[in-house]
């Protein structure tokens, strides 16, 4: 379903991937929009190595400080959503245990979401979506990922 909407372009601004796996594949479709093999991550370019590597700069991992994600640390994925994608690429931002997220830094998210930067993605992983804000939840597409299958839930 995700390489179909990266094929025709109709790609959300934000997702939700829940379960198994969920880290790698936000991974993939950060190198899915940013390889040059057609949409396929060939993951052999430097760009495929480099993102799963952790080193591209336009690939975020962004983990939770301290036990939760703060206020500061949305503050700073905010700034960095607005600069212009260093190689002239997509911008993903990937948001680890999402659910830990402070009611602030929650807030600062979704001002993000509403208003997202052109050529941005953001993906939020969770074991637990129904524990983010209904309105965060709103905003993106949720796909559960359970034992090799994906569930698109609305």
């Amino acid at each position: 379903m995700l390489a179909a909407q990266v094929r025709s372009g109709q790609l959300a601004h934000a997702y939700i991937f829940s379960g198994q796996d969920s880290l790698e594949q936000a991974i993939s479709l950060a190198a899915k929009l940013n390889c040059g093999e057609d949409n396929s991550p060939c993951g052999s370019c430097p760009v495929c190595l480099n993102i799963a590597a952790g080193f591209y700069p336009d690939c975020h991992l962004i983990e939770p400080d301290r036990g939760s994600h703060r206020l500061e640390g949305m503050k700073a994925l905010a700034l960095q959503a607005q600069l212009s994608a260093a190689n002239g690429g997509w911008k993903v931002f990937i948001l680890s245990q999402a659910d830990k997220i402070s009611d602030e830094a929650a807030n600062n998210l979704l001002k993000l979401l509403e208003e997202p930067p052109p050529r941005t993605i953001f993906i939020l992983l969770s074991d637990q979506p129904e524990q983010l804000l209904p309105t965060i939840r709103s905003r993106c597409q949720l796909f559960v990922l359970d034992n090799g299958f994906v569930r698109q839930d609305s």
